[in-house]
């Protein structure tokens, strides 16, 4: 995200390989640290853009040291964030009463959670993680079937 940052010349050009590619022209979203989800919206959007990124490395325009192996980890990272995501936006509105939402964004992030864990694509590292935060949750706000 650094690079695209510092560059307007490599921002150019990936918005133009993103505008053939995906027929919309992208750019990498920075995370912002007050912004609960922004983390995942940068994620998500690398990892939209992965194709577009990759080839304007192989092509010499763009320098990226990323390995499959940290694709990988931000793959993991996003799926482990997305539930906490779609919560904060719930919680977030301004137009509506957001406490009768509790039950239900305690629903969604067991269930992105579960979902998470239960991916054939995680990392044995990601469900350790997914392990701790599942019996962290069930302890706080319990299994879901409690009635």
């Amino acid at each position: 995200v650094g690079l695209f940052s510092r560059s307007t010349q490599a921002t150019r050009k990936l918005r133009e390989e993103s505008k053939q590619r995906l027929g919309v022209e992208y750019t990498v979203i920075q995370d912002v640290c007050t912004r609960w989800w922004s983390t995942y919206a940068m994620g998500n959007r690398l990892l939209t853009l992965k194709d577009c990124i990759l080839i304007l490395n192989l092509r010499g325009d763009i320098e990226t040291n990323l390995t499959d192996g940290q694709w990988k980890v931000l793959q993991d990272i996003v799926a482990l964030l997305k539930p906490f995501m779609i919560a904060q936006r719930l919680l977030e509105g301004q137009y509506y009463v957001t406490i009768s939402l509790v039950p239900y964004v305690l629903h969604k992030i067991r269930t992105g959670l579960n979902e998470a864990f239960d991916s054939p694509a995680i990392s044995e590292a990601l469900k350790a993680v997914l392990t701790k935060m599942l019996l962290k949750f069930v302890e706080a706000f319990g299994s879901g079937s409690d009635g």
